[in-house]
């Protein structure tokens, strides 16, 4: 027998929400500069990795209502269709930068096929802990205060230990909040307008935050502005973005290259490590590849629709 589920923000599985999709562009783009692949050199953007954490948030905040939507699933079965559905998307990128990462690797010496695609193998490790976990455990308020703890604790891990350079350490903090924001009801107010003041200031205060290297600013040895981002202004920027209905087609444009930006940044390393250090050559690499990708992703998908058409 189905158990009764709390209710899922409504407003996650709308489709493309234009604000989340412009969010990931510049965060994108902020891992760029902080690797000395973009073009901007200048003093502003910050450190990459407090970007990477707003990407963790919002997996967590969309995967809570897949969890849902198969909480019934077979397990062995179940699991494989989930990561095919998570990895197909993003297959080109990643097996193009998971070859280019072990070359490059070896070439310096070792070998380690991720490179900066640390994030995905530790989202994936994540995401698969979430999917057994939700399929063993039935009650809805068991499953929140286990995931509750998880978030807690590796949150201490990652501010207060040594833990932090850890991925799956920051995965599984900001991927728990992720979920448990997702069973935040919405706001459901009839107009947009009182959300619009609050949203903008939680957008402000990220993007100073992270353009300004805030996040770097210690006190008594820990970083509490990074702090505030992680765990207030990330989720809050991830809620009331939902809560408004965006729709536009160059926001879901930047949104759609914003993966390929960060996965393609691996071949150009590796052109890098063969000696080229150009950086507006490598940025245009870079732009190069995400763009023949997504380009040669819709070309198939336009196809793939038209045989259903003509079918």
């Amino acid at each position: 027998m189905k158990t009764e589920s709390l209710r899922i923000t409504p407003n996650a599985p709308r489709g493309r929400n234009g604000l989340i999709d412009l969010y990931r562009f510049i965060l994108a783009i902020n891992v760029l500069k902080s690797h000395s692949l973009f073009i901007y050199r200048g003093p502003y953007m910050g450190p990459g990795r407090v970007s990477v954490e707003f990407f963790f948030v919002l997996s967590g905040f969309l995967f809570a209502t897949y969890l849902e939507k198969h909480r019934d699933d077979e397990l062995k079965s179940g699991l494989f269709r989930m990561l095919w559905d998570k990895l197909r998307p993003l297959m080109i990128p990643t097996v193009i930068a998971l070859v280019c990462n072990s070359v490059n690797s070896i070439l310096e010496g070792g070998f380690n096929p991720f490179g900066y695609l640390w994030y995905v193998k530790s989202m994936i490790i994540a995401l698969v802990f979430y999917y057994m976990l939700r399929l063993w455990v039935r009650r809805d308020n068991i499953f929140l205060l286990i995931t509750a703890a998880i978030c807690l604790t590796a949150t201490a891990l990652k501010f207060f230990t040594i833990c932090y350079p850890q991925g799956e350490i920051r995965a599984f903090s900001e991927l728990s909040l992720g979920i448990l924001l997702a069973y935040v009801p919405s706001l459901k107010l009839k107009k947009n307008w009182p959300v619009i003041p609050p949203l903008a200031l939680v957008a402000a205060s990220c993007l100073t935050i992270v353009f300004f290297g805030l996040g770097d600013v210690e006190y008594a040895g820990v970083k509490w502005v990074e702090m505030m981002l992680d765990l207030l202004l990330y989720p809050a920027l991830v809620y009331l973005s939902f809560q408004l209905d965006v729709r536009s087609r160059w926001m879901s444009y930047l949104g759609a290259i914003s993966f390929g930006l960060y996965a393609f940044q691996c071949p150009a390393d590796l052109i890098r490590t063969l000696g080229v250090s150009d950086v507006n050559i490598l940025f245009a690499i870079i732009l190069a590849l995400t763009l023949i990708e997504d380009s040669t992703k819709r070309i198939i998908k336009a196809r793939k629709n038209k045989i259903n058409l003509e079918a």
